[in-house]
């Protein structure tokens, strides 16, 4: 649903927002340089990052199994839903839950 707000602020700029935050951690956890201080921290932080993306993306992957029965039902394209829901979450995961029933179009 274009044009929806979270918490004030439209849909499609969290969903922007979460993304960068997901690489800027990635980069973070998993890249090490002494002369960046984004990539030059202490091994604990580094495990705490990496554990809070190992449950996040956990939980994602729960949301994931969820919404492919979800989005066949409302004959969306599972190629794209199931992905969305894996990297966004949540967030993705209640957008496809409030999207309309497409109607089932006939082959020709």
């Amino acid at each position: 649903e274009a044009g929806r707000d979270f918490f004030g602020i439209n849909l499609a700029y969290v969903q922007s927002g979460h993304l960068i935050l997901f690489l800027i951690t990635l980069v973070a956890a998993f890249a090490q340089d002494s002369g960046n201080p984004l990539t030059n921290l202490p091994t604990e932080i580094r495990g705490a990052l990496k554990g809070g993306l190992l449950v996040t993306y956990g939980i994602n992957t729960v949301l994931t199994a969820i919404s492919i029965p979800t989005a066949l039902s409302k004959n969306l394209p599972v190629l794209f839903w199931a992905p969305k829901v894996l990297l966004l979450g949540g967030l993705a995961f209640d957008e496809l839950n409030n999207a309309p029933v497409k109607p089932k179009g006939k082959k020709k």
